[in-house]
């Protein structure tokens, strides 16, 4: 299929990346890390309040919901 645009090229700072979705695997990585940390402090201020008053089992659920919104939300990355 040459000539299509399906081909690998290699961008100007060396990565590659295909000409057809035209983003990079340091972007993908970038933004799955940023949705991973938001996540992540947010479960964790939750957590700490959560322990606070005293209502454990709300912070072990909300460790579990960051882990499965975590899966979820860079395997949909991953599939765009």
């Amino acid at each position: 299929l040459k000539g299509l645009g399906t081909e690998h090229k290699t961008a100007p700072h060396g990565e590659l990346y295909s000409p057809v979705r035209g983003i990079s695997l340091p972007e993908i990585s970038r933004a799955a890390l940023a949705i991973s940390v938001m996540i992540g402090d947010g479960c964790c201020a939750f957590v700490s309040i959560s322990l606070g008053a005293d209502r454990k089992e709300d912070a072990h659920r909300s460790i579990g919901n960051a882990i499965v919104l975590c899966v979820a939300g860079n395997a949909a990355l991953t599939a765009v």
